[in-house]
């Protein structure tokens, strides 16, 4: 691909010593090893400061965290990328992942200065806290906080917290929605909202409603009605239907 070519090309001009700006190893889980040409190959201590341009690779179990003043990125089991510093300003980072999972936390600044380039995509932030993903069929991107510019030779679309883009090997731009936890959180708050409108709505409108105006309606209705008239009303005498009318009339006439 054109693009991520450009970009691994910038990485070897990346790759000079620039101490100041090293990234530091802090923290060292299991089988974890580096090395300067991808051939040879030593295990990783925490305290080293990392030669710029340094491939790092973890075991099946094995876990590094890199940090540089405020910022880090931590590499999960599984995982190959080599990371490099620019010759210039030493602030610019670029990281060129092979396989596995990365996460950055990086510091915002006004231009961008940070990117993760995958044999599927290219990622470029000014400041954010994201996670790169890699296998050989897709590159994943999944964004924390911040904006992340995620392209290829295909596209390119602008991903925001709470949501992610992929890219695979096929002849497509990289696609974008909501990460899987953020989707999950939506639709919760979502049926909770339905549950009450329609709960509600449909339980005090169509049942209180039904049940007063039809229950007491022809209750109190038919059966006061019939109860009273038919019943008080020829026991009593055309009772009290005709009780006021012609009871009490009758009554008192006489």
């Amino acid at each position: 691909m054109r693009l991520l070519n450009a970009l691994i090309a910038v990485f070897f001009l990346f790759a000079v010593p620039v101490h100041a700006s090293s990234w530091l190893v802090q923290k060292v889980s299991n089988v974890v090893e580096v090395s300067i040409d991808g051939r040879t190959w030593n295990r990783v201590t925490a305290g080293t400061e990392l030669p710029n341009a340094s491939w790092l690779r973890t075991g099946p179990r094995g876990r590094v965290i890199l940090t540089r003043n405020d910022e880090s990125i931590v590499y999960r089991a599984n995982t190959l990328a080599a990371i490099s510093v620019s010759q210039k300003s030493g602030r610019k980072t670029l990281v060129t992942q092979q396989r596995g999972s990365v996460l950055l936390s990086v510091r915002k600044r006004r231009t961008q200065h940070t990117s993760v380039v995958t044999p599927h995509l290219a990622a470029v932030v000014k400041g954010t806290v994201f996670e790169v993903s890699v296998t050989p069929q897709v590159s994943n991107v999944r964004v924390d906080t911040g904006l992340v510019t995620v392209s290829n030779d295909h596209g390119s679309v602008a991903v925001y917290a709470g949501n992610q883009a992929s890219a695979g090997t096929g002849a497509q731009g990289p696609s974008a929605g909501a990460a899987a936890g953020a989707s999950g959180a939506g639709q919760g708050s979502s049926a909770s909202g339905n549950s009450n409108g329609n709960g509600n709505g449909n339980g005090n409108g169509g049942g209180n409603g039904n049940g007063n105006g039809n229950g007491n309606g022809n209750g109190n209705g038919n059966g006061n009605g019939n109860g009273n008239g038919n019943g008080n009303g020829n026991g009593n005498g055309n009772g009290n239907g005709n009780g006021n009318g012609n009871g009490n009339g009758n009554g008192n006439g006489r």
